[in-house]
């Protein structure tokens, strides 16, 4: 049996190179994909509403359209739900909601 841990962060906003789960508030095809999926914030926009530059592996070939050429999202800080520098908490929690526990 697995014991899963409560994890708090600390931070306000996650850092670049972690690991984050989001949920687009925004209904797009997209947005189940993002929301069971991990993906990777690679940097920050100034420039534009949203403002984090998320990557993820393995989009299907029916969501290529409305995700950049290197697999990328832009998300707002709204938009993430859930940040670590470790793949394996975003696992646990991606678990942890699933399964309501």
């Amino acid at each position: 049996m697995k014991h899963l841990k409560t994890y708090e962060n600390t931070q306000d906003e996650p850092q670049i190179g972690d690991y984050v789960r989001c949920d687009e508030r925004l209904s797009s095809p997209s947005r189940k994909f993002t929301l069971n999926k991990i993906g990777q914030y690679l940097r920050r926009h100034t420039f534009a509403t949203a403002q984090f530059l998320i990557q993820y592996e393995n989009v299907p070939e029916h969501l290529m359209k409305i995700f950049t050429e290197d697999n990328c999202r832009n998300m707002t800080r709204d938009e993430i739900i859930f940040f670590s520098p470790n793949k394996k908490d975003c696992e646990i929690y991606i678990d942890v909601n699933k399964y309501n526990l």
